[in-house]
């Protein structure tokens, strides 16, 4: 199990779709409930992160500065925001971005 961070100056709306549909495409886990931050979570050894880095700064969003960092370990989160029924922004990361023991 691989998790990332990756933030990013503001990126269009079709460079945003294109990241998603490059995450999307390789069954790849994402949260991106904040603007400029996405969280990453795969299984594939191919994603790292300088392969992450690449295929924005080459391919998807060139000229964006970014910055992808790998998590490694235990994860400690905390956050501020809605969580109920109808809008969660903890949602998914309760569900997939739990300690990986």
């Amino acid at each position: 199990m691989s998790r990332f961070i990756v933030a990013t100056d503001d990126m269009t709306k079709d460079q945003e779709r294109a990241f998603l549909e490059y995450l999307k495409e390789n069954r790849v886990g994402w949260w991106h409930y904040l603007k400029n931050l996405w969280l990453v979570d795969t299984t594939r050894s191919a994603f790292t992160a300088a392969a992450i880095r690449d295929k924005l700064a080459d391919e998807i969003a060139p000229g964006v500065n970014l910055l992808v960092f790998r998590i490694d370990g235990t994860t400690d989160w905390a956050g501020m925001g809605p969580d109920d029924e109808k809008r969660s922004m903890f949602r998914w990361l309760l569900h997939n971005w739990k300690d990986p023991t």
